[in-house]
């Protein structure tokens, strides 16, 4: 049926590994979730402080929306090369989440330093959001492209049913690190996801062509 064939072609599109690069960075707590909320207060964050953070987090979304024309002609109105560069400064960033784990832990030091690492990184996820976007207007023919758009964010959901999944597995606040590994590891997955795509396949110049 309709389901069927909207996986079939989500999976076959040339288009697959962008979007499901965009779709690992779903599998996150460095983030504004409830998991990520709960322990940094159980880390004695103060609310207030936190509520200020997660605002200047916002603020650093609105200047990477703000940015993204910016960056996208500056990198010679690619998309493709915009999400790559958005991915990986994305990861780049995040990596301190995991640094701040590994030498503090479960922490109140280790919860102000990851506070601020992921307060800081969310310019960057909104190069790589737009462009991926604009990829898909660009490359998936549009009697098709409701159906492939519908299944990448459904997986979307499932990977952030996943991550609240192992969040009831790691549930002890001292276990929070494995979730900020795991954090990490799938955001630097979707980076090389990406790039792998760009070098395999040389989408950009079908991409920048269109």
């Amino acid at each position: 049926g309709d389901f069927v064939n909207g996986w079939k072609t989500f999976v076959s599109h040339p288009l697959f590994m962008p979007s499901w690069s965009s779709v690992l960075v779903s599998f996150t707590v460095l983030n504004q979730s409830p998991v990520s909320t709960a322990w940094l207060l159980w880390a004695h964050v103060p609310l207030g402080s936190l509520g200020f953070l997660r605002g200047l987090g916002a603020v650093s979304g609105i200047v990477g929306s703000w940015s993204y024309p910016w960056i996208h002609g500056l990198l010679g109105g690619s998309a493709v090369q915009t999400a790559n560069a958005g991915i990986w400064a994305f990861a780049i960033s995040l990596l301190p989440c995991a640094a701040s784990m590994f030498v503090w832990g479960a922490t109140p030091t280790g919860a102000w330093a990851l506070l601020w690492s992921m307060t800081l990184s969310r310019f960057a996820l909104f190069w790589f959001k737009p462009a991926v976007n604009q990829l898909t207007q660009e490359l998936v023919d549009a009697d098709v492209r409701g159906a492939f758009t519908g299944v990448r964010k459904s997986l979307n959901k499932v990977f952030c049913v996943g991550i609240a999944a192992a969040a009831m597995v790691f549930s002890k606040p001292s276990q929070f690190p494995i979730l900020v590994y795991l954090s990490v590891a799938a955001v630097t997955s979707a980076a090389v996801v990406f790039t792998a795509w760009t070098l395999r396949d040389k989408q950009g110049r079908v991409a920048d062509q269109s």
